[in-house]
């Protein structure tokens, strides 16, 4: 068999097929249909659906005039929460709303890091990945928590090769950005966002694990998420995570996503969507309620 996959990984928030919006009705189905066929031997993946977006719809319904993936063979499984910031209302009316925890919190944290001599929080457009502060943020991610692993910027090619190409590809349109804490002339920590359409997402955030008592990562969401409130700049903080317990004390407002796997009409892939969405639910539904029989005992 054959798995085409939708150009999806680890970092992607999320991730949809484009159709022209000019293209409606049966035009716009037939424009899915041709970028979504399969054949009898291929499982198609598409990774990250929204929820309630047009994609996800025609996969599960299919074009009125025969359906793509035969008998409705499709299997849906959850994927990311995202949790996102309507920015629509002054930045001490929201703020005001958060609890009171939170922001007891960022107001000490705050306080003690201006009291550092030479501690300082700035923003700074990035048009070209042979800025100087491209090397700054670089040097930051190698000194974070991900070194450990393997995962910063420094060592990590595939990322660092993302963050170039997509600075050559998008800085000159003046949509990428970075919040920079600096002790002096050092850059200690950083939130890399890219803006589109009145969007704002944190794509990118890393800090010297040295410096992690000064708390510089949540410094750096309050200072962006003030500014963006304050200035008007975007419609939208979309937070580009998964549904970690400490966002929910900004907001209470979730992106959803799936991920849908479709089969092709092969006996193989037949048997496969079989096992997997019929039988494995089955026998773990069983498990479970032998689970519960037991303690009960």
């Amino acid at each position: 068999m054959t798995v085409l996959k939708l150009a999806a990984n680890g970092h992607t928030p999320f991730s949809d097929v484009i159709v022209h919006p000019d293209l409606v009705g049966e035009e716009r189905g037939q424009a899915y249909l041709r970028l979504t066929s399969l054949g009898d031997h291929e499982l198609g993946q598409f990774f990250k659906l929204h929820r309630n977006g047009a994609l996800l719809q025609f996969l599960i319904d299919g074009p009125e005039a025969g359906n793509t993936f035969g008998a409705r063979r499709i299997g849906l499984k959850p994927s990311l929460k995202t949790p996102v910031i309507e920015i629509d209302q002054p930045w001490e009316t929201f703020f005001n709303t958060r609890p009171r925890a939170l922001k007891k919190s960022l107001r000490h944290k705050m306080n003690r890091f201006r009291k550092q001599p030479g501690f300082s929080i700035t923003l700074e457009q990035i048009g070209a990945p042979d800025q100087p502060v491209v090397e700054e943020l670089i040097d930051v991610s190698a000194k974070s928590w991900k070194a450990s692993i393997g995962n910063d910027l420094k060592s990590h090619h595939g990322s660092r090769v993302f963050l170039l190409n997509l600075i050559e590809l998008l800085g000159k349109e003046c949509v990428v950005s970075a919040w920079i804490a600096r002790d002096g002339d050092r850059a200690i920590a950083f939130e890399l966002h890219l803006r589109y359409d009145g969007v704002v997402y944190p794509i990118r955030a890393d800090y010297d694990e040295s410096y992690k008592a000064f708390s510089p990562g949540s410094l750096l969401e309050y200072s962006a998420l003030k500014y963006l409130f304050d200035s008007g700049a975007a419609k939208q903080y979309y937070t580009c995570a998964d549904d970690y317990w400490y966002l929910s004390n900004w907001t209470s407002d979730y992106e959803e996503y799936c991920n849908v796997e479709c089969f092709g009409g092969s006996l193989r892939l037949r048997c496969l969507y079989f096992l997997e969405y019929r039988l494995i639910p089955l026998v773990k539904k069983f498990i479970r309620k032998q689970g519960k029989t037991a303690k009960a005992v």
